[in-house]
Parts: structure tokens; sequence; C-alpha cells
């Protein structure tokens, strides 16, 4: 369980997380479901289902399992509305989103006091209720919990919140974050995105 972040990761990759730096990873757009786009920004603290209790700004991943390029049109469309929807509703605040072909990452906080397992927890609810039986005939499920890291800075917030909507150029997918419409990226979801931020960070 978990495969798909579970790699190695040098000590040095990992830093650059924590400090909001982007090294040089050579990235090309082939193996792109090993990639670091993938996997990279989470911290060496990566555990599944870890549940995080009390306020913060998280970046979190969910992935299918497996990890099949099988997310369609429907499905990203959605996870995008669920999103914006949980947005508009003042039940988190989000920072940026990107829905790939076999995951989606997001940058959230959650709203009133709820944990932000409670909030995961809700979405994967509505979204099985609305998509779970597409993925199932394309022999897919969303992975059980989801991967988080915990953003501590400014900069780390801005810095990862560009890492996910790049995603798709990143992936060969797209020439530029405008052409991926299901990204925060995208001018459509930009009245959707929490700005400013409401969260203050620990290191600011």
């Amino acid at each position: 369980m978990g495969g798909c972040l579970r790699q190695a990761i040098p000590l040095a990759k990992r830093k650059w997380l924590v400090e909001g730096r982007q090294p040089n990873l050579g990235y090309t757009a082939t193996s792109r479901l090993m990639a670091p786009s993938d996997s990279s920004p989470h911290s060496q603290n990566l555990r599944l289902h870890r549940q995080m209790e009390g306020p913060g700004t998280f970046f979190v991943t969910k992935c299918l399992q497996p990890r099949k390029a099988v997310i369609d049109d429907l499905v990203d469309s959605e996870v995008c509305s669920a999103l914006c929807f949980y947005a508009k509703k003042k039940l988190i605040y989000l920072g940026a989103f990107v829905v790939m072909l076999d995951h989606r990452h997001a940058v959230l906080a959650a709203a009133n006091g709820k944990p932000i397992w409670q909030r995961m927890q809700h979405l994967g609810q509505w979204l099985n209720r609305h998509c779970g039986d597409i993925l199932s005939r394309q022999g897919c499920v969303w992975q059980d919990g989801f991967y988080e890291t915990r953003i501590r800075s400014a900069r780390q917030f801005q810095f990862i919140c560009g890492y996910i909507e790049e995603n798709p150029v990143r992936a060969g997918l797209a020439i530029s974050l405008l052409d991926w419409k299901w990204s925060s990226g995208h001018p459509r979801f930009q009245g959707t995105l929490t700005r400013p931020w409401s969260w203050r960070f620990e290191k600011d």
C-alpha cells in the first residue's frame, strides 16, 4: 500500500520542500508515474493514514489504486467541483489544486476548527458517490487515506502552490499551466482560491 509515493528520495532533494527552494531535478516527460513531480514535494515525514489534529496548512495528495492513468473529464470535473464547493461554503481554505490522470494534489486548510483528515474524509465520500462508479469500471478506486505535508512558511506555501499548478507541464500534458483545465492555474478557478491566505505560518 502507498506505493505511488514511496520511493527513495535523497535528503538533499527533500530539504528543498521545507526551505521552498527548487533544485535541479532533471525532469523529463517520460516515466511520469515515478517522476519527482509526483513524490518530491512531500517531506521526509511522509506517512499514509496520519490523522493530523489541529489547525494548519497542508499539501495533500490522493492517488488511484492501482495507479492507472484513467481519470477522465467527468472525474476531473467532479473533483474540481467538490473542492470549489467546499471552498465557497467556507468548509476549507483552498490554496491550489490539480487533478492529474492518476492522482490529485491540493494545498488546503480546514475551516471551523475541524481537523484536516475529517475534511479529506468528507471530500472522499462526496467523490465516491459522484464518480466512484466511473473509476470502478476502470478497475480503480481512490486510495484509503492520503499523503500530507504541513506547510510552515509563506515561502513554502507560494512555492508548493506553483509546483502543483505546473504539474501538468512537467508531466508533458500541457504546454503551459493555462492549458490544463483541471487546475487552479486555469483562469476559471482563480476566483475560488483563498486570497489572501487565512492562516499564519509557524516560521513567519
